[in-house]
């Protein structure tokens, strides 16, 4: 189930109201937003001091760092044009000439082309064509009116006035991709003229840059118009949820037999400034010097304990050389012994290097 475009338009105009910018200059929609059956959804709208606005969502039970998905951008201002809007000019509805139109079969056509409208969104009662334009009548349901006063102008209102587009020949959904529906996409000079209307009559106009519509109440007095509004083809795959991850991060508690304290072996690489007093293994010193022709050094193997290590090499080398099963056979500067925690001796013999 989609969250339908019009309800993000109606989320928009009611920041723009409280933020004084009740014009919706453009809103453009990213990604559909699939409404889960049984669970809820977090909603965000940020309406900022330069009038930009954006509408975000994330699942409801999702955890506090988990991101948030973007379904739209737009614009809010203060003002805006009043245009159209008009009825005829002896203010008869239908306009004389305007022909009427079947709706009947117009809901079960829209579902057999992949929109399923539930009783709310199915608004449009009648409809009629005045050349290129459309007219019709869009009321909503009973159980539907209590909540008209909630919302600048009603999402099923809306909804239902670009249904009524599908009532000409040339449909929103005739150039279609196969495989995709039309959904809205852009919105242009979205502005409300009244509020909490039950019913009301759209005039739809197509034009080069999108289809205008003029909503009017019962008595022909301006409740919203927008100025274009153009759809896009999108893909099955795009009209799901987000996809909840079955795997997650978590701890798992250390066995008796590694938690044994014997077991344990902790060493201090570079300065001790947590004071942890472990075993201290100062950082290598850089140097250039020359490397003398020869030396040795002999490290305990890796049967040897703290207790019983030999103590420090003479310095002789300049670099660090190659890693061993039990440490470092050191070529630079005073050498410490390796040790680790008592096993069985090591076949390895001692390290020297000449």
């Amino acid at each position: 189930m989609l969250l339908p475009g019009a309800a993000l338009v109606d989320l928009a105009l009611h920041a723009g109201r409280l933020t004084g910018r009740p014009v919706l200059e453009e809103l453009t929609l990213q990604a559909p937003l699939a409404l889960p059956g049984d669970a809820a959804v977090h909603l965000q709208v940020a309406a900022r001091p330069d009038g930009s606005v954006e509408i975000h969502s994330r699942p409801g039970n999702a955890p506090e760092d988990e991101g948030w998905t973007r379904h739209a951008t737009g614009t809010l201002t203060a003002t805006g044009t009043l245009t159209g809007t008009r009825t005829a000019p002896d203010g008869a509805w239908p306009p004389p000439g305007a022909v009427p139109l079947d709706t009947a079969g117009l809901y079960p056509r829209l579902h057999g082309e992949g929109y399923d409208y539930g009783a709310v969104f199915r608004g449009v009662r009648a409809a009629w064509r005045l050349g290129d334009t459309v007219l019709a009548e869009l009321e909503l349901p009973a159980d539907a009116r209590q909540d008209a006063a909630r919302h600048t102008l009603h999402p099923a209102l809306l909804d239902s006035a670009l249904h009524a587009t599908s009532l000409t020949d040339e449909g929103p959904g005739d150039d279609t991709p196969t495989g995709t529906i039309a959904l809205p996409f852009a919105w242009t000079g979205v502005a409300a003229h009244g509020r909490g209307a039950l019913a009301a009559r759209v005039r739809v106009t197509p034009g080069e840059e999108g289809t205008r519509l003029e909503l009017t109440d019962t008595e022909g007095r301006p409740l919203a118009t927008v100025e274009s509004y153009v759809t896009r083809p999108v893909t099955a795959d795009r009209l799901t949820g987000r996809a909840r991850s079955l795997y997650v991060t978590g701890s798992e508690p250390l066995p008796d037999a590694a938690g044994r304290p014997e077991r344990r072996t902790w060493a201090v690489l570079g300065p001790d400034d947590a004071g942890l007093g472990a075993p201290h293994m100062p950082p290598w010193p850089r140097s250039t010097a020359p490397r003398p022709m020869s030396s040795s050094c002999r490290y305990a193997p890796r049967s040897t304990t703290r207790s019983s290590c030999p103590g420090r090499c003479a310095p002789r080398w300049t670099r660090p050389s190659r890693p061993s099963r039990s440490g470092w056979a050191t070529s630079g500067g005073p050498a410490r012994c390796c040790w680790s925690s008592p096993r069985a001796p090591s076949p390895t013999p001692p390290c020297t290097d000449s």
